[in-house]
């Protein structure tokens, strides 16, 4: 009986120790960040080529962890992210079945490097298979105030950056639901935003399903795959709805072809060598074809050639050819046929009118100047 009794009590005691080391793990997190930084960096980011560092932690493991001063980097350089202020919310739901799942993940101050000219080394994206397999959830996400510079050769580019939604895990891909995910490039002013869909990343694919947003407010649905290793490939296909020509042409679009909104459909496929584009143009209460247009374009160094474009609708037909050459030059050749100006009631008889233009010049820094422009145009119908 004395021997049950110090048995009990030995085994409460080791259980009260057990449960006490648990509750101070639990409860006094700071005292053990070091030792957090240092698993999360073993388990899965050293091996991928990042690590991680943060400067403080606190609160409880069993509510909200505040990470102060969170730097993530690759080793050659080519990514980092800094955050000011993070919250961590663990979902102990999911976590006692083994994944590595978050309630909440907030952060807050961010800034966030990309040297985009480092290539390969931007897309290796090994870890994202490391946090799929390991159930990587997180089912509130948000990232506010946060700054992001792509540096690409002597260039730097700023935009400011905010996203909400959550993070699933799906084999060996991690699946972004955004709710609202906003991209403004400062200098530009231009601006980014999706509401809605599905962007799917794994270490060598991204696809974006349904993806709607707009892009300088015009709306758009996207779909699209990009193959990211071991070479890049890229097929999308985007639609918008019920766009104003008026307000990007500036004049009124509908006194010349009686069309207030329009719809569009682009088409485009690329190796980031050779690209072929697609488009099309609707009237949007009507549904019929305005215009419909291809592209080849060819990329050799810092040459862009383009081999073939074309641009029809019922009242004429564009195509033509040309190139901007590394030394800034440019040449355009193109040729218009069956244009008749009574579609456009510029004329109130029919035309068809036949030319070509012939044009050079030289890219400056993104302006164009030096130009020359040789034309000819010769209407075949009599009484015109």
């Amino acid at each position: 009986m004395k021997n049950k009794v110090k048995a009990a009590l030995i085994l409460t005691v080791i259980f009260c120790i057990l449960v006490g080391g648990i509750l101070f793990v639990l409860l006094e997190p700071g005292r053990w960040s070091d030792e957090i930084v240092r698993y999360l960096n073993d388990a899965v980011l050293e091996d991928n080529g990042w690590v991680l560092s943060i400067g403080s932690l606190d609160g409880q493991i069993a509510s909200d962890l505040r990470v102060k001063d969170l730097y993530l980097k690759k080793h050659d350089g080519s990514v980092a992210i800094y955050g000011e202020n993070c919250v961590v919310n663990l979902d102990f739901s999911q976590i006692l079945t083994g994944d590595w799942a978050l309630s909440e993940l907030s952060f807050q101050n961010g800034l966030i490097t990309i040297r985009a000219s480092d290539g390969q080394g931007t897309r290796d994206l090994g870890f994202v298979e490391d946090l799929a397999q390991h159930g990587f959830g997180v089912r509130e996400l948000n990232i506010g105030q946060t700054s992001l510079i792509v540096q690409e050769e002597q260039q730097e580019t700023l935009y400011s950056f905010d996203l909400a939604g959550k993070i699933s895990s799906a084999g060996k891909s991690l699946r972004l639901f955004p709710e609202n995910l906003r991209l403004t490039d400062l200098r530009r002013k231009s601006e980014i935003s999706i509401t809605g869909g599905e962007i799917e990343l794994s270490p060598t694919t991204l696809m974006a399903n349904l993806v709607k947003g707009s892009i300088n407010q015009i709306p758009f649905s996207v779909n699209a795959k990009a193959t990211l290793s071991p070479d890049v490939e890229l097929s999308m296909e985007l639609d918008s709805r019920r766009v104003d020509p008026t307000d990007y042409l500036g004049f009124d679009v509908a006194s010349l072809t009686n069309v207030e909104k329009i719809d569009s459909r682009l088409r485009l496929t690329t190796d980031m060598n050779k690209t072929n584009v697609e488009f099309w143009l609707y009237d949007s209460d009507s549904h019929v074809i305005l215009a419909e247009g291809k592209l080849s374009l060819e990329k050799d160094g810092k040459d862009i050639q383009l081999n073939w474009g074309e641009l029809t609708n019922g009242s004429f037909q564009l195509t033509g050819e040309g190139s901007v050459r590394e030394d800034g030059s440019l040449s355009l050749d193109a040729r218009i046929d069956k244009l008749d100006l009574q579609e456009f009631r510029l004329t109130p008889n029919p035309t068809n009118i036949a030319g070509r233009v012939r044009v050079t010049g030289n890219l400056r820094e993104n302006r164009i100047g030096e130009l020359v422009t040789h034309v000819s145009f010769q209407n075949d119908e009599p009484g015109s």
